[in-house]
């Protein structure tokens, strides 16, 4: 399926993957000129990745749990 993906997606996940890294690094200024405040892609990009593992823990246990009976549990 990775392989079918990469292929179908032109090997994004490949050359594109420097330009992820630059933009997770790189500081752009969103916010008004007169402003101090920096965003940062970083804190962004952390905040989806633990939402999204989080998400992926509770719903891995409750595959578990629906699959394997409540042995699953234990």
């Amino acid at each position: 399926m990775v392989i079918f993906c990469t292929i179908q997606m032109v090997f994004i996940n490949i050359w594109g993957f420097k330009h992820a890294v630059d933009i997770a690094l790189v500081q752009y200024d969103y916010l008004q000129d007169n402003s101090k405040e920096k965003l940062t892609f970083f804190p962004v990009l952390a905040t989806a990745l633990s939402a999204s593992v989080g998400l992926w823990n509770m719903a891995g246990v409750a595959l578990a749990i629906k699959l394997g009976g409540p042995r699953a549990i234990f």
